[in-house]
């Protein structure tokens, strides 16, 4: 133990020194001089070898933790007294070292409960209920027009009835309940991600797309990132590229919850057919894999959606734009992918039905 403790103690006297020689150089180069800040950098190092050395037996190795105290405040004098570029750039790599903090906050398995979020599930479960009514009838009101136009008939036909909006209630209900069962599946999988991943990993998962697009617009935005650049467009869609990496990984829960929500819906209709006699178990597999493959392949197209409306969103205004963009790129994508799934099966040509 004894042993093992002298060099976990100079491991961490080296981190320390590099991390004291970084805030040095950063904050105060304009006000001393590089001699006078290798010689504050070298005091820390040899004091805090001395008190290594209280802290551990009077063995021979504590000549050792002396020597090495002063041999880093020795390398940082060397390194203090070249140029000022050099000392830059010495102060970034040194800066490196410093551990980054990941702070993860977890939202409350009711956030679903919120007015925002309630109001957002409302509107989005009345739009794809009450929408399609509506599509309907403003179609029976042009076809109407349609008609007098044709019969040139000097008076309009009378409105359609509006639509009953009353059987859509229920639906809307239900889809209200989905997406709070949705939500707090998610916040589920969020506190496991914690418990069984790295924490850099899971701050990654659970990551604010806006604050992230905002951050990291602020940090590419100056031409000095680095190498400079001479295309300011290239420099431009820096933040909204990495975006496109971000949001995948930031979608990826909400995702894998909505799925394993619809799986539980559709395996729980089709044992409910089975248990009834709708239908036989090869019926009901077929249908379980074409409704798999179904949110499989809508799944894929909202993730890749909200990747290109971050993209978006993030090139128009970071973080207002961001939030924007994922959620009509999420939503356009679904429609897509719904419309895509509800086309008729191609029929097949005369020159099969002919060999058959």
């Amino acid at each position: 133990m004894h042993n093992q403790l002298p060099f976990a103690a100079a491991s961490l006297l080296r981190n320390n020194v590099a991390a004291a020689a970084a805030a040095t150089t950063s904050t105060t180069t304009k006000m001393m001089t590089p001699t006078t800040a290798a010689v504050l950098v070298a005091t820390t190092a040899a004091s805090a070898s001395a008190v290594l050395t209280t802290m551990t037996p009077l063995r021979g190795d504590s000549s050792q933790h002396i020597l090495y105290g002063f041999a880093l405040g020795r390398g940082a004098m060397h390194a203090s007294s070249s140029t000022p570029a050099s000392l830059s750039s010495s102060s970034s790599s040194s800066a490196s070292l410093v551990l980054k903090e990941y702070n993860i906050r977890q939202h409350s398995l009711l956030s679903w409960t919120t007015r925002r979020n309630v109001l957002i599930s409302l509107m989005r479960a009345s739009a794809l209920e009450i929408l399609p009514m509506l599509e309907n009838w403003f179609k029976e009101i042009a076809e109407l027009g349609e008609e007098a136009q044709k019969n040139e008939e000097e008076e309009l036909p009378p409105l359609p009835p509006f639509p009953d909006l009353k059987p859509a209630l229920p639906r809307i209900a239900r889809l209200f309940c989905r997406d709070a069962a949705t939500v707090t599946l998610r916040r589920c999988y969020e506190r496991l991600a914690e418990r069984y991943l790295s924490q850099r990993l899971t701050w990654k998962l659970i990551k604010d797309l806006p604050d992230s697009a905002v951050r990291k617009a602020a940090r590419h935005s100056s031409s000095a990132i680095g190498v400079a650049e001479s295309n300011g467009l290239r420099r431009r869609l820096r933040a909204p590229m990495l975006m496109l990496k971000t949001t995948v990984r930031g979608e990826l829960l909400a995702i894998l919850a909505s799925v394993s929500m619809t799986q539980t819906l559709d395996s729980i209709a089709l044992l409910r057919a089975l248990k009834r006699g709708e239908r036989t178990c090869s019926e009901c597999m077929r249908a379980y894999s074409r409704r798999t493959l179904r949110t499989l392949t809508t799944a894929a197209t909202q993730m890749i959606g909200s990747a290109l409306g971050a993209f978006l969103g993030t090139c128009a205004k970071p973080g207002r734009g961001t939030l924007l963009g994922v959620a009509i790129g999420n939503a356009l994508a679904g429609l897509a992918a719904d419309a895509f799934w509800a086309l008729p099966p191609p029929t097949p040509s005369k020159k099969k039905l002919d060999n058959n």
